[in-house]
């Protein structure tokens, strides 16, 4: 997880807000699936 903070603190603003939804969206997908 602090891999992934690193990397979207070198994003730019707008790839972030699309990094995050991708992410909400992928969090959501795995609790769906019961792996979290």
């Amino acid at each position: 997880m602090k891999d992934l903070k690193i990397l979207l603190s070198k994003l730019n603003e707008s790839d972030y807000k699309i990094i995050r939804q991708l992410y909400a969206i992928l969090y959501r997908y795995l609790e769906k699936q019961g792996r979290l």
